[in-house]
């Protein structure tokens, strides 16, 4: 029995190690478990601050849409541990491996219990970022929220699921990933031979009645 139980741990820990990178995927859930097999992210840096990241829900956008809201986005500081300070900045970025980025022209609203810990927020100058400013420390159990943002350039972006990005210990490596993911699609997939994008297209059916081909779109 004690074998059993120091190969089970060692299975435990492999997984964990292999996965446990920031942006990997934690955790596939099934049927019942209130994950819908969604994947759910790390809350913040392993063995550091707890900072939680989280979109009101996941959401879909249409390639071909000129822009799109993003839901009210919320920020939780639940053990800081000296990170989250006057001085200091959350960012929050489109997906790296989409070419979107923010609407420069629209104002953000910053609310919740704590919301005057926050600065006047800004855009990076390229659009793809949303920074703001830390103007008092952050306590355990402080909560932000984040309404208003919006997303353009859609048709830049491969058709797919990424998440929003998280920083707020200023480096340049992402901290956290938002809980929710982003999905696009387009109106019509396509089929084979129609001139569309292998990423994007699926095979046509094909039925043949006595030696008929028939080509179902």
């Amino acid at each position: 029995m004690q074998t059993r139980w120091i190969v089970m741990a060692g299975l435990f820990l492999a997984v964990n190690i292999a996965f446990g990178t920031e942006g990997d995927a934690r955790f596939y859930g099934g049927g019942g478990d209130g994950c819908d097999g969604m994947s759910t992210h790390a809350r913040s840096l392993d063995g550091g601050p707890q900072v939680s990241f989280w979109s009101a829900s996941a959401q879909t956008f249409v390639w071909t849409d000129a822009s799109a809201s993003l839901a009210a986005l919320s920020i939780g500081v639940w053990d800081p541990q000296s990170a989250v300070t006057n001085g200091g900045t959350f960012k929050i970025s489109v997906p790296s491996a989409w070419q979107c980025c923010f609407d420069t022209n629209i104002a953000v609203t910053v609310g919740g219990a704590v919301a005057g810990k926050i600065g006047s927020p800004f855009y990076t100058a390229d659009g793809r970022s949303l920074v703001l400013p830390i103007s008092a420390d952050f306590e355990a159990g402080d909560l932000v929220t984040v309404t208003g943002l919006r997303v353009v350039n859609l048709r830049l972006c491969r058709c797919g699921t990424q998440w929003l990005g998280f920083t707020f210990t200023g480096a340049d490596t992402v901290d956290a990933y938002d809980e929710y993911p982003l999905w696009t699609t387009i109106l019509w997939r396509g089929g084979s031979y129609d001139d569309w994008g292998i990423a994007t297209s699926e095979p046509s059916g094909f039925y043949v009645p006595s030696g008929t081909v028939i080509s179902v779109h």
